[in-house]
């Protein structure tokens, strides 16, 4: 008798006119199999293939097909380059640990536009959004009563955002009930990593008796981390750049030609900030009203 498999013996002559060879060699392309189908249940890719808003694809199937399975690490990538503009806010980010979404936009020129009328990008409270080599451009949240909050993301989870570009986004605050317009670009009520990334042109918009805050990002999450990023004509009534309300790290960043109509043109600081390797010219002031290092 020999041994086929461990625990499995097989008699001499086969088992029901099989050889001994031919079980061993079906028993490992059955390992073989279940470990590509483990292999495939741990991580999931989309390819979007089109520029189109909707339809088979596209970022928002892409995104909508990734939240089908939440506990799974998904990545979404691009075969095409161009412009996507929004017809409406894309599905909120909502898987969970372990899982998580990356969108790499990585050898093509993406942009994702909000056409001055919608939020990019939402992240559920517990999800994971990493987004690398995108444009986020022209997001806008208006609301006629409350906080507009975040123009182009809205974090609750833990949102990472690497080589990325916002342009021109905006969050506007309530009108029929007086409020701020809170982060131009990203409001962070999670944990927020920015990483060699680019703001220009976002505001900060409240309504007339209320006040805008944070021209390209406010933080009132768990930590912002800022590294090797650029600040530069962003706008809102206090802190221009940034206005932080938590915890906030910022190292080897440029702050420039920011514009507050009343403090920090480039941070506003009520909470802990830690500042490392800052660099500022006109527009880059800071506003420090609690713990500062």
């Amino acid at each position: 008798m020999k041994i086929c498999r461990r625990g499995r013996i097989a008699p001499r002559g086969g088992v029901h006119g099989r050889s001994e060879a031919a079980l061993c060699a079906r028993g490992f392309a059955l390992s073989v199999l279940f470990l590509v189908s483990v292999g495939s249940a741990r991580a999931a890719t989309f390819t979007v293939n089109t520029i189109a808003d909707t339809g088979a694809g596209s970022l928002r199937a892409a995104i909508t097909s990734a939240n089908l399975t939440p506990t799974v690490a998904s990545n979404i990538n691009f075969s095409v380059s161009g412009t996507i503009t929004l017809g409406s806010t894309l599905p909120a980010i909502a898987n969970t640990s372990p899982g998580s979404l990356t969108i790499d936009g990585s050898g093509q020129a993406i942009t994702v536009d909000g056409a001055n009328s919608f939020q990019i990008f939402s992240v559920n409270s517990g999800a994971t959004l990493d987004l690398k080599f995108l444009t986020l451009a022209h997001g806008t949240v208006t609301v006629s009563s409350g906080f507009g909050q975040g123009g182009a993301i809205v974090n609750i989870g833990t949102l990472n955002v690497t080589n990325c570009t916002f342009l021109d986004n905006r969050a506007i605050g309530g009108i029929a009930i007086v409020a701020p317009g809170r982060g131009g670009a990203i409001l962070n009520v999670g944990t927020l990593t920015v990483s060699n990334c680019t703001f220009v042109a976002n505001q900060a918009i409240g309504s007339i008796e209320s006040l805008g805050e944070g021209g390209a990002i406010t933080n009132d999450g768990a930590s912002l981390t800022i590294s090797d990023s650029t600040f530069t004509d962003n706008h809102a009534t206090d802190g221009g750049a940034i206005f932080n309300v938590t915890v906030a790290t910022i190292t080897n960043s440029t702050f420039s030609a920011n514009q507050a109509a009343g403090i920090g043109g480039a941070v506003v600081n009520y909470g802990s900030l830690h500042v490392r390797e800052w660099e500022w010219t006109p527009g880059g002031a800071l506003s420090l009203r609690c713990a500062h290092g």
